[in-house]
């Protein structure tokens, strides 16, 4: 028996409706990419307010969401400080 047959159907929304958009959420790695930074720096900024804080995944997963570090860089790029 497969799997997607044993899934209830997702309910259509009206047309008109908003349709809720999808973002992407980023992985501690990933993060660590995009920044260019250490574990150790990326921890102490979070600490340090610096930083947007991760949302838990899971028990020993943590993610960003894409507009969350956006903003973050924008911030950046304008000189203002914090998050």
């Amino acid at each position: 028996m497969s799997t997607l047959k044993s899934l209830p159907a997702m309910p259509v929304a009206p047309a008109g409706a908003h349709q809720p958009t999808l973002r992407p959420v980023l992985r501690t790695d990933q993060v660590l990419a995009l920044t260019g930074t250490s574990r150790t720096t990326l921890a102490r900024w979070i600490r340090a307010g610096l930083f947007p804080k991760p949302m838990k995944l899971g028990p020993r997963l943590n993610g960003w969401r894409f507009d969350d570090l956006q903003a973050w860089c924008a911030a950046r790029m304008s000189g203002k400080e914090g998050v």
